[in-house]
């Protein structure tokens, strides 16, 4: 987690203030949790991408335009926390 902060600390802080100025409708609990889920995600393919993932394997299913695919998949979930469920659901 040291080597994490150390390279992706600035751009965590800058990715959550980011996240809260973009969906104002979502609380705090709500923004946290997108953070989660979404770092989860670009650690799993960018980690990958840039060698620091832990081995020479391919995650399975890999492609090289996941990239891009993970940032379109997270931004929706996201949007989905900025609304109560019964508006996404509906």
């Amino acid at each position: 987690e040291a080597w994490y902060q150390r390279y992706f600390g600035a751009v965590d802080a800058t990715f959550r203030q980011a996240l809260r100025d973009a969906l104002p409708a979502a609380d705090e609990d709500n923004v946290d949790a997108g953070y989660r889920y979404a770092r989860t995600l670009f650690c799993e393919v960018l980690l990958h991408r840039c060698g620091k993932a832990g081995g020479s394997i391919r995650p399975r299913g890999f492609r090289d335009e996941d990239v891009e695919r993970v940032v379109t998949y997270a931004a929706s979930g996201l949007e989905g926390l900025a609304r109560p469920l019964a508006i996404a659901a509906g």
